[in-house]
């Protein structure tokens, strides 16, 4: 079984951490040793979530550091141990808010998969707007929404980098 690293995309409240929950119990019961980082688990205090937009590049950066720890880790030991399946579970509505992941993982060679939810409300603000657990904003919501990047063919376009 080779490394695999899970990139979670979709807006607010689009099922991407039901999702993330559903892929990280498969790839434990497949045997993979999971890793599942989001920013929102930054934002947590004594088992609330409680936003602060001061610390979200601090908290964006700090879960960037810990995958390349997690990811250089499951490199180095390759071969011989349990394989690696990292899921990043922020939104990354566009391409250059997870490109350098992605590379990361591509030079360590990792299977790169994206998983957008399949829910019904995925796109669809209102829905959005009351099924999100974090307060997102609707004006966030509808940008979320409005720069919305279909990214295709990950690997190929690593390679034209």
């Amino acid at each position: 079984m080779k490394n695999k690293f899970l990139i979670m995309r979709g807006p607010s409240g689009s099922g991407k951490s039901t999702l993330a929950k559903e892929l990280h119990d498969k790839h434990l019961a497949e045997g993979y040793q999971v890793f599942w980082l989001s920013t929102d688990f930054l934002f947590m205090v004594d088992g609330v979530y409680k936003f602060d937009k001061d610390k979200l590049h601090e908290n964006h950066t700090e879960t960037f550091a810990d995958y390349c720890k997690i990811s250089s880790s499951a490199y180095l030991k390759s071969g011989g141990y349990t394989p690696a399946c990292i899921i990043l579970d922020n939104t990354n509505i566009t391409w250059w808010q997870f490109f350098h992941y992605a590379l990361i993982a591509k030079k360590f060679s990792f299977e790169i998969e994206q998983h957008v939810p399949t829910t019904k409300w995925a796109f669809c603000v209102d829905e959005l707007l009351k099924r999100n657990k974090h307060g997102t904003p609707e004006e966030t919501i509808k940008r979320m929404v409005k720069d919305w990047q279909a990214v295709d063919h990950i690997e190929e376009r690593i390679k034209k980098l």
